[in-house]
């Protein structure tokens, strides 16, 4: 008995152990996603102020909404421009065909209005090509975050079963034959097998005869007869029979302790 109390004991030991660096992981993981979503919000930070850029670039009153919808706008009001002038020097080609002073005077002016134009398109072109760039890495980086996110879940999904494990523990309560017949409990032990033998818990007991609780939460295990006895190990201060009006109830005031030496727990009544 002292063995198998050993072996439990480091088993508890291993799944304490398991369960501290599973914790560690998740803290590791979760700073990394930390670190990520401020990459994500500084690449935005960026993207928000190459648009505040352009607009001022351009002479450009600020757009209301998101940077997506202010470069769109900015865009659109740019193309109004262009077909206006456009407009313009058709109109005025017209009316100075004749005159060309006034015809050189304009062009003068057109050859400006065009290289200025040209620089403008060249300032879009590269704010665009920068609004690729950006949004490819915050593409990638959000990538990167919902991997994160569920490897977390999963992370967290494991730590959960393992807490549920090692907070479980069962138990049946019956008269000595049905534990027998039901192959529970067995006999062992004795002077030459014979004399003094002692009811133990069958090594190839069926699970499915025991009831499951949380040894956190269901502390009282109701009992049934008059005379008790408990059959697996499970120290004498860690518990008290209580007898009610009504029934008798084994109320367990160290579950630490209680289940320390094993997870299943047998009562006979008689």
């Amino acid at each position: 008995m002292k063995r198998y109390l050993l072996i439990l004991t480091a088993l508890l030991l291993v799944f304490s152990s398991c369960k501290r660096k599973a914790i560690e992981q998740l803290n590791q993981k979760n700073q990394e996603l930390s670190n990520l979503a401020h990459e994500r919000d500084s690449i935005i930070n960026q993207l928000t102020a190459s648009f505040d850029e352009l607009e001022q670039t351009l002479g450009l009153d600020k757009q209301e909404g998101d940077a997506p919808q202010r470069i769109k706008q900015d865009i659109a009001h740019l193309k109004d421009l262009l077909e206006n002038n456009d407009r313009k020097y058709k109109s005025l080609q017209r009316v100075i065909a004749n005159n060309r002073n006034e015809r050189s005077i304009f062009n003068g002016k057109v050859d400006s209005l065009s290289n200025t134009i040209s620089s403008k398109e060249n300032q879009i072109a590269g704010l665009n090509e920068q609004l690729v760039n950006l949004k490819t890495q915050l593409d990638t980086q959000q990538l990167r975050i919902n991997r994160l996110v569920s490897l977390n879940a999963d992370q967290n999904s494991k730590i959960d079963n393992m807490v549920t494990k090692l907070n479980t523990a069962h138990f049946v309560v019956g008269n000595p034959k049905d534990l027998k017949e039901k192959e529970i409990v067995v006999k062992k032990g004795g002077f030459l097998g014979l004399f003094g033998r002692v009811d133990k818990l069958n090594p190839q007991f069926s699970r499915n005869e025991f009831s499951t609780v949380d040894i956190l939460t269901d502390t009282i295990i109701p009992l049934q007869g008059d005379k008790f006895k408990i059959v697996t190990a499970h120290p004498a201060d860690t518990y008290t029979i209580v007898d009610s009006t009504e029934e008798k109830v084994l109320e367990i005031t160290d579950p630490d302790k209680f289940w320390a030496a094993s997870k299943y727990l047998v009562v006979e009544n008689r």
